[in-house]
């Protein structure tokens, strides 16, 4: 821009030097009698000027360039205020939703929501599937029956269960009455699906009905189970003595089962 303005003042020198629109110079080298000094004047006036505006023309282009760096600043500052009121929101409504749970909290941040029986011995018509009376298990998987030979559960992890709050995580654990049968060394253990629920060792007779909780499985483990028969076992099986058979590998019941449960849960984050 400062090349364009040098060169237009330079083209209007020339003009006016060599007489283009002015009037003609006199023997004493002025133009109708007045001073050339007088032309050099305005010359140099209009360079000025030119000086001048090529200044403020500098200055314009350093206050946009300042401008324009600026809203690039306030452009990221309001991204990062948009992300954090996004958050923010997200935030209030996991506080909102566990102020409206309706489930109950059974520690800080879990809260017991629902429940469902899974399978009773009572349900078993077939009485030759008992052990003396009992619904035994041994190392090996034994699949719960129901009715006369019926090994199918319609959606274990479903039917009834509410939908999971903002913020929260589903969980689901088992509660069992069963025995275990001291020195039969092992971890009961309820396979639903191919998912596996660990109970407690209880460690008496094996007809003796104790409970227990199992451990905790995510819904992101069972969320794809359906339909599906239920197993109980012995798993990581160690005879520990002869309370748990005459010798190593005898075939004595590890343990019963009278009853089992399915419970849901909701966790928030503290």
């Amino acid at each position: 821009m400062r090349g364009t303005i040098s060169t237009l003042v330079g083209l209007i020198t020339l003009a006016l030097l060599l007489g283009l629109g002015a009037p003609p110079l006199t023997a004493g080298g002025t133009p109708n009698g007045k001073p050339f000094e007088s032309l050099q004047s305005q010359v140099d006036e209009l360079s000025s000027q030119t000086g001048s505006l090529a200044e403020q023309l500098n200055a314009a282009q350093s206050a946009l360039a300042e401008l324009q760096a600026l809203a690039s600043a306030n452009q990221d500052a309001i991204g990062a205020l948009d992300g954090r009121t996004a958050a923010l929101e997200d935030e209030i409504d996991a506080i909102l939703a566990r102020l409206e749970h309706t489930g109950t909290m059974v520690e800080p941040g879990l809260y017991h929501v629902y429940s469902r029986v899974l399978w009773d011995v009572g349900w078993l018509k077939d009485d030759s599937y008992l052990s003396g009376g009992f619904f035994t298990y041994n190392e090996y998987p034994n699949p719960l029956v129901y009715g006369n030979n019926q090994t199918t559960f319609l959606g274990p992890f479903g039917y009834g269960v509410p939908p999971v709050p903002p913020g929260a995580t589903r969980k689901a654990r088992l509660f069992v009455t069963y025995g275990h049968q001291y020195q039969c060394n092992g971890d009961p253990t309820v396979s639903i699906g191919g998912l596996e629920f660990t109970l407690p060792q209880v460690g008496g007779y094996y007809g003796h009905p104790a409970a227990g909780w199992s451990n905790f499985r995510l819904a992101s483990e069972y969320d794809g189970i359906g339909h599906v028969g239920i197993q109980v076992y012995l798993k990581n099986f160690v005879w520990g003595g002869p309370d748990c058979g005459p010798y190593p590998g005898a075939d004595r019941p590890k343990g019963v089962v009278y009853h089992v449960e399915i419970h849901f849960y909701d966790e928030f984050p503290p």
